[in-house]
């Protein structure tokens, strides 16, 4: 079989140089579509099992590509960096492969014709055996490094041929940046430790340091978790001020990746919860749309699965003059109908006689479930308290229902008649307890 100088056979196959095998299909197109920045052809590659951790003809990983297409890359980085999240969360993905590319070095030799010495490149049988954390590390790529440093499995202290490890290989000019990425990642760990064994107090140490909130591991089912993921799930079991304080920093940090999280529907379930989630973001948005960068709005908000229309709404509201770019492309993404597009800072909140709907609906169900629990312990406060005179536990577990009840229909309520003032001008259609 024949083949070109680029590792391509007659047929039009890639041909796998270095371990002396073809591809098949689906790696191919992985690999096509990192050289062609093509992040749909690279998903579709992934869903028709793609390897990998295949080998192309210069001995490098699809991981490692990116990172070399990351070095030259301009507008396409973006792109890049998503595909390397997506590959690294690949179940089947060794983070700390080895490349296999070969050792170039010069060699002297003596040119009779010329009667000179002349330099040229020869090609060694040593392989580099850099990884793809060495090779971010060599050509300055800070964000690259920084996704990598978040696999639970990566190592810094691997070799490569020249005995040194990625540290030992960062590009002159960014020493001082990555480095700070491996510490950032180091603490990111502590507080993923913490989180996962529940210790909230000590969760709280590494939020006062710089640290990478994005770092991650698997559970036992093969989920991932990030401290997002993990201090959310604390705070729906019971809200504390430690784990309030934990969540909101986490919230705020400005590298936080929110494509990471899925949504997580006990939150819409738990008002407390949810109400702190909305508020952070809502903050969060107001200062990314007042620095005026639809590139930074973009960022916050696509594959966000809090944001909603009602946060950028709010968010809007506090926002004076923002730029027509940014409003528009929010309008966009988050339309409440097609009458009305976003607001500006000084129009009435669209959208709210949906919401006020929603929330009569929600006062509806809740007193039915109150009326339907209240039967339910009076039955059975009667044929175990017979005879009885004296409030028994049952007739406690009653009262202390009703009381909760009681305050969720109040504040429903409160919160039917807010935004009835605010469109209507009047307080009305509140449920009677």
């Amino acid at each position: 079989m024949l083949y070109g100088g680029d590792g391509i056979n007659t047929n039009g196959y890639r041909y796998n140089q270095t371990t002396s095998r073809q591809l098949d299909e689906p790696t191919q197109k992985l690999f096509k579509a990192i050289d062609n920045e093509n992040p749909e052809a690279f998903k579709q590659a992934l869903k028709e099992g793609a390897d990998v951790n295949a080998f192309d003809k210069e001995g490098m990983t699809p991981l490692m590509s990116i990172v070399n297409v990351c070095a030259v890359s301009g507008d396409g980085q973006a792109t890049l960096e998503k595909m390397a999240k997506l590959l690294i969360q690949n179940r089947s993905i060794n983070i700390n492969a080895q490349s296999k590319q070969s050792v170039s070095t010069t060699r002297t030799r003596y040119d009779p014709s010329t009667q000179s010495e002349i330099s040229e490149f020869i090609t060694t049988s040593n392989m580099r055996k850099d990884t793809a954390l060495h090779i971010a590390c060599q050509v300055g790529a800070k964000d690259v490094v920084k996704i990598l440093l978040t696999h639970p499995d990566i190592k810094t202290d691997i070799k490569n041929y020249e005995y040194k490890s990625p540290e030992d290989c960062i590009a002159r000019g960014f020493e001082r940046v990555i480095k700070l990425e491996f510490k950032k990642a180091q603490k990111a760990n502590e507080l993923l430790g913490a989180l996962s064994s529940r210790n909230i107090y000590q969760a709280k140490r590494p939020l006062n340091q710089e640290f990478n909130p994005n770092c991650w591991k698997r559970s036992r089912n093969e989920e991932i978790e990030t401290p997002l993921s993990l201090i959310i799930q604390s705070c729906l079991q019971g809200i504390t001020s430690d784990n309030k304080e934990v969540l909101t920093k986490l919230l705020k940090h400005k590298e936080l990746d929110f494509s990471q999280i899925k949504p997580i529907q006990a939150i819409e379930q738990n008002s407390w919860v949810k109400q702190i989630i909305e508020q952070a973001i809502t903050e969060r948005l107001t200062a990314t749309i007042n620095k005026k960068d639809l590139d930074d709005v973009k960022k916050l908000v696509e594959d966000n699965c809090f944001m909603s229309h009602a946060i950028v709404t709010a968010a809007l509201r506090g926002v004076n003059n923002p730029i027509e770019s940014i409003t528009n492309y929010l309008n966009e993404k988050f339309p409440a109908n097609t009458l009305q597009p976003l607001a500006s800072t000084n129009d009435i909140p669209v959208g709210s006689e949906q919401v006020i709907q929603e929330l009569k609906g929600e006062l509806e169900r809740t007193k039915a479930q109150l009326i339907e629990k209240e039967r339910e312990l009076d039955r059975v406060v009667r044929e175990r308290t017979r005879g009885i005179n004296k409030i028994s536990q049952l007739e406690e577990d009653l009262r202390q229902e009703k009381s909760a009840q009681k305050t969720k229909i109040n504040d429903l309520n409160s919160e039917v008649t807010r935004l009835n003032r605010i469109v209507y001008g009047r307080a009305s259609d509140t449920v009677e307890i």
